[in-house]
């Protein structure tokens, strides 16, 4: 399946960012 390049890189800058959420909400609990 094709996959704009785009689209690929939105799905990883917002699995980033969610890692780097859930990360600092450990840290706050």
């Amino acid at each position: 399946m094709w996959i704009p390049i785009s689209f690929a890189l939105d799905m990883k800058r917002t699995r980033t960012y969610w890692q780097v959420r859930i990360r600092v909400q450990f840290w706050i609990v």
